[in-house]
């Protein structure tokens, strides 16, 4: 956890701000959730991959609860809760902004906590709905003057598919889909991520450990 001086605040505010105006551009409004969580919101998201990162403790209402690590779970259990008996085409944008708490045992540096800015659009199957949203990632870099940048691109839909033939848990699906990066981009990091589906109970060895399968869905991550 650092302070901000004077001119490092006003830096980010100003990140803050025009990321803010540009995803508001798109029609997305601003919706505040709680930095103060139930533990298992996090871990039914994460197949408890989050739990060793996470800030958790037990409130004095004997509660497990955990400041938040991510954005997403707060914002699906908000349209959850709000659509409720609504039509199942309902389509929410949503832009967010604030702190999320993390302790990040490989990157000592980037420990405590730190801001995170983005968008979701949920309720949506739509094709446009992709180019959307690959429109305003490309806008991120643009708004902020950086010239030289890559959009990468990831369809949970194909990974799914493949996940599907192995009959995996759906905690096990979980796992997978929050360390591709890592996956992808360091295959020296394959060790470590092993051991730690094994301490989560997730996989022993080449074996997944037999738990309920997770019936078929589709959806859309957008990028953040």
């Amino acid at each position: 956890m650092r302070d901000l001086g004077s001119h490092a605040s006003r830096g980010k505010q100003s990140v803050q701000s025009r990321l803010n105006e540009l995803i508001g551009g798109y029609g997305y409004g601003v919706l505040e959730v709680p930095v103060l969580e139930a533990t298992e919101l996090f871990l039914r998201k994460s197949g408890g991959a989050l739990a060793s990162q996470m800030y958790s403790f037990t409130d004095p209402g004997s509660n497990s609860v955990s400041l938040r690590p991510e954005f997403t779970s707060a914002i699906m259990r908000h349209y959850l809760e709000t659509t409720s008996g609504a039509a199942t085409d309902s389509v929410k944008r949503w832009q967010y902004a604030g702190p999320v708490f993390r302790y990040d045992p490989d990157n000592v540096a980037s420990n405590g906590q730190f801001t995170q800015v983005g968008a979701e659009l949920i309720g949506s199957r739509s094709t446009l709905a992709d180019a959307e949203l690959l429109s305003l990632a490309a806008g991120v870099p643009a708004t902020l003057g950086i010239a030289d940048y890559r959009v990468r691109v990831a369809d949970l839909d194909v990974l799914d598919g493949v996940l599907d033939t192995v009959g995996l848990s759906d905690r096990a699906r979980s796992f997978i889909v929050a360390n591709m990066n890592r996956i992808s981009s360091n295959q020296s990091t394959m060790s470590a991520i092993l051991q730690r589906a094994a301490e989560l109970h997730i996989a022993s060895g080449r074996d997944v450990l037999p738990e309920e399968k997770r019936p078929g869905r589709r959806g859309f991550r957008p990028p953040r």
